[in-house]
């Protein structure tokens, strides 16, 4: 197997309005069944890919309500699916993946064993990154920045990925 194209969909270039379809999604099977525009390119983008990497932060002691709403767009177009999970937050965004990963059962995604959950280590930390300010993930050599000690727990959620989208061996 190659190795697996990574495409970002950011939902806030997508800015799907609050789901305003007249059908649940679970009985639609084809894009074209969908009465709205932005609906139908919605499912379009998420038919073409294989598996998901979701980045959310958690707030709230939850996940955003513009990935919610992004989520019950669909059904048949995430059934199947692997999901990863990544979260982040002042307290690493467990309780968010717990929810996202009961969303995910819902919708017949395939749930990875390994979440990978980042917390921020500080309060200053946190707030840098609540007004969009460098928190230091990289640093110009590539060691010591931001999360390098969950690079394991992420490797190993990539690999259950990669292992699921390659199939039996």
């Amino acid at each position: 197997m190659s190795a697996p194209t990574l495409n970002i969909i950011d939902l806030l270039q997508w800015n799907l309005p609050m789901f305003n379809e007249p059908t649940v999604p679970s009985q639609i099977h084809s894009a074209s069944d969908y009465q709205q525009p932005h609906t139908q390119k919605w499912s379009h983008e998420i038919q073409k890919h294989d598996a998901f990497i979701f980045v959310t932060p958690q707030y709230n002691w939850g996940y955003p309500a513009v990935l919610k709403n992004a989520i019950d767009y669909l059904f048949n177009e995430w059934k199947g699916k692997p999901a990863m999970l990544v979260t982040y937050g002042g307290h690493g965004g467990g309780k968010c993946a717990s929810q996202l990963r009961q969303v995910f059962d819902g919708i017949h995604m395939v749930n990875l064993k390994t979440n990978v959950e980042l917390s921020f280590p500080s309060r200053d930390v946190t707030k840098k990154a609540a007004f969009g300010e460098d928190i230091g993930l990289k640093d110009e050599d590539g060691t010591g920045a931001l999360w390098d000690d969950q690079r394991p727990v992420i490797r190993q959620a990539w690999n259950e990925l990669v292992e699921l989208l390659s199939g039996p061996a």
